[in-house]
């Protein structure tokens, strides 16, 4: 902060020009063994877990550590499209702000990334909503030893002074929210 200036401001969420919302879909059905890894729906105890873990998304957003997503880039694995539709529901977006992508199911890292980096730049709060171990992987390469395992439902919130989503690779990440796993039993 300037403090000669009196417009610099000193707000965390006011310097932090982007923030990526990395969120693990909720814990899936293995009822039906027949059942291909696509297509494997969220189980009743995922659905509780994803609401539970929204609601303290939202919690925090209320509280403005964040912005709500400006886009949120699902899997297009019924699990992880399950869960972007109850994180959807619980912030009080628009379905329009949910794309669908096939790159996020069954993929590495470095593909996530290219999913971040490749966002519009009218875009300052994305949130990629995925799987093991690609996810968890991302996180990692952005928060080192801050960074744990992302269990089903869990979300950590990365913030980067950047001008473009391209630039994240060269910016200091802050952790804004840090929930690896949620309980709800």
């Amino acid at each position: 902060m300037d403090i000669k200036n009196p417009k610099s401001t000193c707000s965390l969420t006011h310097s932090l020009t982007r923030s990526l919302i990395l969120f693990r879909h909720g814990k899936s059905s293995w009822d039906e063994p027949a059942c291909v890894d696509h297509d494997r729906p969220l189980k009743k105890k995922g659905e509780r877990k994803t609401r539970l873990a929204a609601e303290r998304l939202l919690e925090r957003i209320d509280a403005g550590a964040f912005d709500r997503p400006d886009r949120i880039v699902s899997s297009t694995a019924v699990r992880a499209v399950q869960t972007a539709e109850i994180v959807l529901d619980v912030l009080g977006l628009a379905p329009s702000r949910m794309v669908l992508e096939n790159r996020l199911y069954d993929t590495s890292a470095d593909e996530y990334r290219d999913v971040v980096q490749e966002a519009d730049e009218h875009i300052r709060t994305l949130m990629l909503i995925g799987h093991n171990p690609s996810i968890s992987h991302l996180a990692y390469s952005f928060l080192r030893e801050q960074a744990g395992e992302l269990h089903t439902s869990g979300c950590v919130v990365i913030g980067f002074e950047a001008d473009t989503w391209k630039k994240i690779a060269h910016a200091l990440p802050r952790p804004l929210h840090l929930a690896y796993s949620v309980s709800c039993d």
